[in-house]
C-alpha cells in the first residue's frame, strides 16, 4: 500500500501558535494497522511511517490550520484473510520535536480514515460501495504505477481509530458526516506476488515498512530519516525494477536512482547449534542477554558434535557457486543481531491462555 499526500491535513492553530512560540517543530506521519469489526479489535502490528515536514500552509482565520504534506510512504503485508468487514486503518499523526535535544516530546491525532483491502478485487475505500485502487500486479503495470492515474483518494475523519471500538453499525454508517470538509489522502493498494517470497521472514498481518530491517533479505538501498540521505540495509526496500531510472518517480522517496537496488533474498544455510548447558541469568538474578549472545557468536566458529561450523558451511558454499575465497569479508564470521522477539504466555492458575 502506498500512501502519496494529505491535501489540507488539519492541525489546530493553538497547537502550531504552541510550538513555534517553544522553538519547536511538527513533523507529520501516517499508521497503519488492522480492524476487525465484528469482534471490534485491532490485531496484527501498527506500523509508523517516516516522519516528514509541511510544504505549505493554507492561510486561514478560523481554529483550524490546512497543510500539504507528501508522505510517500510504502508499506507491505501478507494475509490469508478474506474477510470484507476487516479494515486497514490509516491515522494521520503529528510529532512535535526538540530540534536542540533531537528528542520527540508528543505526538497529536490529526484525524483518520479505513480502506477495506480485504476479501474482494479492489480496494473500497471508507464506507463507499465502489470498488478504487483496484489491485494491480506490478510485474504487469509497471508504466501505469508511474501515473498520477494509478491513485485513489478518500476522506479523513475526524476524532480518532480508537472510536470503532464502541460504534454500532448505524453510527459506523454515518461516519462520513464526521470528515473534514475537504481534507483527502492519496492512496494506492497494490498485489505483490514476487513478494510472496519473502513472506517466511515476517509474519502473517505484519506491516513492514522498505527501511524495516528483515533478516533473511540481501542490504539493499533504503532511503533514511529526512535529512540523513540512505542506507545499505537488510530490507524490502522499494522493491524496484533497475529499468526505471527516472528521477521524477524516486525524487520523493529521496534515492538516486542509479543506486537503487532490486529487493533480493539471502542465500539459506543449515546451521544447527547445540548447547549442553544454557544461562540467561547473570548472579544478580538479571536476565544476561548479552552474555548468550556472545556465547552464541563464539559457537558459530567452532565445530562441534559432528556438526560443520558457520565458517564451514560458508567456504562450501563460496566453493559451489564459485566465489573466488578472497572475495569472501568474513574470517571469522562476522554477525550482528537483526531481530530480538519476546513471546509471552500467560497462565489463569489450570493452563496456558496463550501460546509461549
Amino acid at each position: 500500500m502506498t500512501l502519496r499526500k494529505v491535501e489540507n491535513w488539519p492541525i489546530h492553530r493553538e497547537l502550531l501558535n504552541r510550538v513555534e512560540a517553544d522553538g519547536h517543530k511538527l513533523e507529520f506521519s501516517a499508521q497503519v494497522s488492522f480492524f476487525h469489526r465484528p469482534s471490534r479489535s485491532f490485531f496484527g502490528s501498527t506500523w509508523e511511517g517516516r516522519s516528514v515536514k509541511a510544504e505549505k500552509m493554507e492561510p486561514g482565520e478560523n481554529s483550524i490550520v490546512k497543510m500539504s504534506v507528501t508522505l510517500n510512504d510504502l508499506v507491505f503485508w501478507y494475509t490469508y484473510i478474506d474477510d470484507k468487514n476487516t479494515l486497514a486503518v490509516i491515522e494521520l499523526v503529528a510529532t512535535e520535536f526538540d530540534g536542540a535535544q533531537q528528542i520527540k516530546l508528543a505526538q497529536y491525532a490529526c484525524g483518520w480514515t479505513f480502506l477495506k483491502p480485504f476479501g474482494q478485487i479492489g480496494c473500497i475505500a471508507g464506507n463507499s460501495t465502489e470498488t478504487q485502487g483496484a489491485y494491480v500486479d506490478v510485474r504487469n503495470d509497471r508504466a501505469d504505477l508511474h501515473s498520477d492515474e494509478s491513485y485513489s483518494s478518500t476522506h479523513i475523519f475526524k476524532r480518532t481509530p480508537r472510536v470503532l471500538a464502541f460504534l454500532s453499525d448505524a453510527e459506523f454508517a454515518q461516519l462520513d458526516e464526521t470528515a473534514f470538509e475537504d481534507t483527502r489522502i492519496q492512496y494506492r493498494v497494490l498485489q505483490h506476488q514476487r513478494l510472496l517470497q519473502a513472506r517466511h521472514l515476517i509474519y502473517e498481518n505484519e506491516l513492514v515498512g522498505p527501511s524495516d530491517i528483515v533478516a533473511g533479505m540481501r542490504p539493499t538501498v533504503v532511503p533514511g530519516p529526512v535529512g540523513t540521505g540512505n542506507s545499505r540495509i537488510a530490507a524490502l526496500g522499494l522493491e524496484v525494477d533497475r529499468r526505471d531510472r527516472d528521477e521524477k518517480v524516486w525524487k520523493h522517496f529521496g534515492v538516486r536512482p542509479e543506486r537503487l537496488v532490486a529487493s533480493r533474498l539471502s542465500s539459506t544455510l543449515q546451521l544447527q547449534i547445540s548447547f549442553h548447558e544454557c544461562e540467561f541469568w547473570d548472579r544478580d538474578g538479571n536476565p544476561a542477554r548479552s552474555d548468550f549472545e556472545l556465547k552464541l557468536s563464539r559457537s558459530l566458529n567452532r565445530r562441534g558434535n559432528g556438526h560443520p561450523s558457520a565458517r564451514e558451511l560458508i567456504d562450501n558454499y563460496a566453493n559451489k557457486a564459485g566465489i573466488n575465497q578472497r572475495a569472501l569479508e568474513t574470517r571469522p564470521v562476522k554477525w550482528e543481531v537483526l531481530e530480538r522477539r519476546v513471546r509471552i504466555g500467560l497462565h489463569n492458575g489450570r493452563q496456558l491462555t496463550m501460546k509461549a
